[in-house]
C-alpha cells in the first residue's frame, strides 16, 4: 500500500519490522524470504542497487532452501531482478546463470 502511494521509505521500515518478527516465529519460514523480496521492492524504489543486489541474493538463496512451490513466483522475480542488476553490471556469466535457473522455473510440471 505504502508502495503505491510513492513512499517507499515508510514501506522499508515496516517491511524490515515484519521481517524482524519473521525471523524471531519462524527462523526457516519462506515467509521470511517473502517479506525480504517486500524490502527489496522498497529499496528498488529508492534506487539504492548495492542493497538491493546483496538481499536478493540472499532472498533467492532463502527461497531455495525452503523448496516450497508457494514460494515459486518470488524465486521467479528475485532471479528477474537479478538478471537485471547482473547485466547492467557487465557481469554476464551469472546473469546468464540466473537465466537458465529461470527457465527452469518456467517449464510447466507435468501432473
Amino acid at each position: 500500500m505504502l508502495m503505491d502511494r510513492k513512499k517507499p521509505e515508510q514501506a522499508e521500515t515496516i517491511y524490515r519490522e515484519a521481517q524482524r518478527i519473521a525471523e524471531k516465529t519462524k527462523p526457516d519460514g519462506w515467509g521470511q524470504f517473502a517479506i525480504q523480496v517486500l524490502v527489496v521492492r522498497s529499496l528498488i524504489a529508492q534506487k539504492r542497487w548495492a542493497e538491493v543486489e546483496r538481499m536478493m541474493l540472499d532472498a533467492l538463496e532463502g527461497l531455495r532452501r525452503t523448496n516450497a512451490p508457494a514460494a515459486t513466483p518470488l524465486k521467479m522475480e528475485a532471479l528477474k531482478v537479478l538478471i537485471s542488476l547482473r547485466t547492467a553490471a557487465g557481469r554476464l556469466d551469472l546473469a546468464m546463470a540466473h537465466k537458465q535457473e529461470l527457465e527452469k522455473l518456467m517449464v510447466p510440471v507435468s501432473p
